[in-house]
């Protein structure tokens, strides 16, 4: 699992659905959902 800062929660979470991407300037991100509250979440990054 991946974890990344939620920021309603206010803490590190598991990413649930965690998926690999690629911002516009080419750079590797992870995007996922947290697994508490279920707010989008994002890390730089490959996970």
């Amino acid at each position: 699992m991946t974890t990344g800062y939620c920021v309603k929660c206010r803490a590190k979470r598991e990413m649930q659905g965690a998926k690999p991407s690629v911002v516009g300037n080419g750079r590797p991100a992870v995007r996922g959902t947290c697994g508490t509250c279920g707010t989008r979440m994002f890390r730089m990054g490959r996970g």
